[in-house]
């Protein structure tokens, strides 16, 4: 149950990723890297998403990333 619900929804929180988005990033850099990719996967999931926010969606797509007040 921890690992399945809590943890996810703390992570959101905590960084901001969708919970789905930890799950498939965890699932593929675990079954590539073994226990190191699985113990990196969520950093590298919230990496991954700022990158893709800021340089994908502000620059290229001209929308701006809203507030963490608004979110």
């Amino acid at each position: 149950l921890e690992s399945y619900l809590l943890t996810p929804l703390i992570q959101k929180r905590a960084i901001n990723v969708p919970p789905a988005f930890l799950f498939a990033s965890q699932i593929i850099l675990g079954l590539l890297f073994g226990f190191y990719g699985l113990a990196l996967a969520t950093p590298i999931a919230a990496i991954g998403r700022i990158f893709i926010l800021r340089f994908y969606v502000e620059d290229t797509l001209g929308d701006p990333q809203p507030d963490e007040k608004d979110a």
